[in-house]
């Protein structure tokens, strides 16, 4: 039971009418701050000690709806007045704060701009979920950050400031940011489910059917591994400088010009062309003999196709190392589909045709984090992504087969035949596609 009796923090101050239940108590309150009284405009809520205010229910889009479960979450533990709930949702999500590019390039991503509210008479520092980003900006953008790193006691923060949980929409909860309520805050529970869990998060306002989705959903092995929305465009994965050091670390991208050399590569599909090739020399055995190749004809075709090649090209005619390396490579491809059929990646009589899905749906997840880095405008990641779409289709018949060429490739680059978190984290991945309603797979027809 909460007592009417616990002091309110900072500048507030009790005018007690209140309505006790099992586990919240209501109070009105009113804000004395600097010497003046000013009226909240609406409700506050002081429940388990967290105190805060909830603005007038009207005057919302009435055609809204949560861009994805973490905003339905919240929208239920609003209404429910579960404080304690709609903080450990905002513990479990990816929350993002607003700056400007050039105070994010020059160091300063955490000097967190305010804004100010009439309502409240004083500041706020907007917060915001991944479904409420606002649209894309090039001189704007948004730092993704831990909720409990945000409201930490020795956060560096305005006492007298609210934190405005996505302001301006119908799950829009506003927080003092007095010490004693962000210990409360950042005190409560433990994340429903972390950020980065891996899953398929979808948002119901980004691309969801289309050229541009078809795109983006060749890259979702990818994206919902890591944990983000399979369709996001514009915002990335945890925010600008996040995803500036991952293409720097991971891709070697730091400005425009790498980024556009690294796209060209992928789009090129040359990674992998020695797979490539060793899997078209099977294909056009299959096509020849009418049905499966066994590994021993398989090998025999490669040795003679490659020796053909290379004296065209006035290479020695000893070329053992090289058909060394491409048989060896076709006893690994064999050793993958196994596992591949076992798993349920492949059908039983199945084998991957293609690993062009292995660069093709990096390039498209590459240009998504090229946009949020601002290393290109949107739509010139929008070109890329539906460039991908359009050079992966001839290669699968389906996203099931989509999935096992794009496996393959990360397993052959990666993996070393472990079978270790490379491939079963994509096993994983893989079943959570393909059972996902709003998932690409389930949304996006193949032709």
């Amino acid at each position: 039971m909460v007592s009417a009796a616990l002091p309110l923090p900072g500048p507030f101050r009790d005018r007690v009418k209140t309505r006790t239940s099992r586990t919240t108590m209501v109070v009105a309150l009113q804000l004395i701050a600097m010497g003046d009284t000013q009226p909240l405009p609406s409700s506050a809520l002081y429940a388990d000690r967290i105190i805060a205010w909830v603005p007038p229910t009207d005057g919302y889009d009435p055609c809204w709806r949560p861009p994805s479960k973490v905003e339905a979450a919240l929208l239920s533990a609003k209404r429910n007045g579960d404080w304690r709930g709609y903080i450990e949702v905002l513990r479990g999500a990816a929350v993002f704060h607003r700056t400007t590019r050039a105070a994010a390039d020059s160091g300063q991503a955490y000097d967190i701009p305010t804004v100010w509210d009439p309502r409240l008479h004083t500041y706020c520092e907007p917060l915001y979920t991944a479904g409420e980003l606002p649209a894309a900006e090039a001189e704007i953008v948004y730092i993704g950050k831990h909720f409990e790193n945000h409201v930490a006691p020795e956060a560096h923060v305005d006492h007298r400031h609210y934190l405005a949980v996505n302001p301006g929409t119908p799950v829009e909860v506003y927080f003092p940011m007095t010490t004693e309520n962000r210990r409360t805050l950042a005190r409560v529970g433990a994340a429903v489910v972390g950020p980065h869990a891996a899953g398929v998060h979808t948002l119901w306002n980004r691309p969801q059917r289309g050229e541009v989705a078809f795109g983006l959903g060749c890259a979702a092995l990818l994206n919902a591994n890591n944990g983000s929305p399979w369709n996001e465009l514009g915002h990335g994965d945890f925010g600008y400088d996040y995803d500036r050091r991952l293409l720097a670390e991971w891709w070697g991208i730091t400005d425009r010009a790498t980024l556009r050399d690294q796209l060209a590569t992928l789009l090129d599909t040359q990674a992998g062309w020695t797979w490539e090739f060793v899997l078209s020399i099977r294909e056009a055995l299959e096509r020849v003999e009418g049905g499966p190749v066994d590994p021993v004809r398989w090998r025999a075709k490669v040795t003679a196709v490659l020796g053909e090649r290379l004296s065209r090209v006035g290479r020695p005619e000893d070329h053992t190392t090289e058909v060394s390396v491409l048989c060896r490579l076709v006893g690994r491809i064999v050793r993958y589909e196994q596992r591949f059929r076992a798993d349920g990646l492949l059908p039983i009589d199945g084998h991957v045709r293609s690993v062009q899905a292995w660069d093709l749906g990096r390039a498209a997840a590459v240009a998504r984090w090229g946009a949020a880095a601002r290393y290109c405008s949107l739509a010139e990641a929008q070109r890329t992504i539906t460039r991908a779409g359009e050079l992966v289709r001839p290669y699968y018949d389906s996203w099931e087969a989509l999935a096992a060429g794009y496996i393959m490739g990360r397993c052959l680059h990666f993996d070393g035949e472990e079978f270790g978190h490379w491939y079963l984290e994509m096993v994983e991945t893989a079943r959570l596609l393909a059972a996902a309603p709003d998932g690409p797979w389930q949304t996006q027809p193949w032709k």
